[in-house]
């Protein structure tokens, strides 16, 4: 298991700068938001030479993270599709394995059957474009999406039936909205599972605060004991959204390296 941090609390900065504090503090990876992406684009006319110097401080670039709006108007359709393609090609340029996927601007719930049907042919499209690259997309589970709850991420999966459409595990999303036990949802998911979104937070009814790993109110050592019984040998990436977004990034990483010692050495003594 790998860890990597989310570059969306560092939109401002560019993202040669978050790369290289990112690879001092010692995690294993950079997961590019859309934002990024584009702005080295503009300002660099190419992505090879962000792949290189990423991979010159070391880290990897598990996935990038763009949305689309895969059950709108014919023109947000068409918008989204188009985004789409270009992302398949930076993923290819970046050496990225995957493409995060907001497919929706509409719960589960809220959706009609059309807006179902135009998703999963959308998807079907692109999954299949996009695993010609070995490249897969990675819905995540997320409210106001389609795949707000383990059921109909599991639907859209089935539905769309594509090795180049998988799971990417927002835990706390899940936890948070009521939708589901972390573990349970870890062991219903796990199949399709390639990346893992990590945060947690305090509920307030003004809205809710996030906090580091041990003070919120998801269980994290239940869920990490619980993945770690499982082979899930990919990246769990550090999201954070709140005040003095490095030293989050310092303390989460630590905490997550603290339960990968564990993991590492009980692995080791089962051999």
């Amino acid at each position: 298991m790998k860890i990597s941090l989310c570059s969306i609390r560092f939109r401002e900065e560019p993202i040669e700068e978050v790369v290289e504090r990112t690879a001092q503090l010692g995690y294993d990876g950079t997961e590019i938001v859309i934002d990024h992406v584009e702005d080295y684009l503009k300002r660099k006319g190419e992505l090879v030479s962000l792949r290189d110097f990423v991979h010159s401080k070391g880290l990897e670039i598990p996935i990038i993270a763009p949305a689309f709006n895969f059950t709108g108007t014919k023109e947000e359709l068409e918008e989204s599709m188009a985004k789409a393609y270009r992302c398949i090609d930076y993923a290819k340029a970046l050496g990225a394995p995957l493409i995060r996927a907001f497919v929706s601007k509409v719960g589960s719930a809220e959706a009609t059957e059309l807006q179902w049907e135009q998703c999963v042919f959308a998807l079907k499209e692109l999954a299949t474009a996009a695993h010609a690259k070995k490249i897969a997309f990675a819905i995540e589970t997320h409210p106001n999406q389609l795949m707000d709850t383990v059921q109909t991420t599991l639907e859209l999966i089935n539905r769309v039936n594509s090795p180049g459409l998988r799971v990417l595990l927002d835990i706390w999303h899940l936890f948070n909205e009521g939708k589901a036990d972390p573990v349970e949802a870890l062991h219903a998911l796990y199949p399709y599972m390639v990346h893992i979104h990590a945060k947690n937070m305090i509920r307030r009814p003004e809205g809710n605060k996030i906090v580091y790993f041990e003070e919120g109110d998801m269980d994290y050592p239940a869920f990490l004991e619980a993945l770690k019984k499982t082979n899930y040998d990919r990246f769990i990436s550090v999201e954070w959204f709140g005040e003095q977004p490095w030293t989050a990034a310092e303390h989460e990483l630590a905490y997550l390296k603290r339960f990968l010692e564990k993991y590492r050495a009980t692995k080791s003594n089962t051999r």
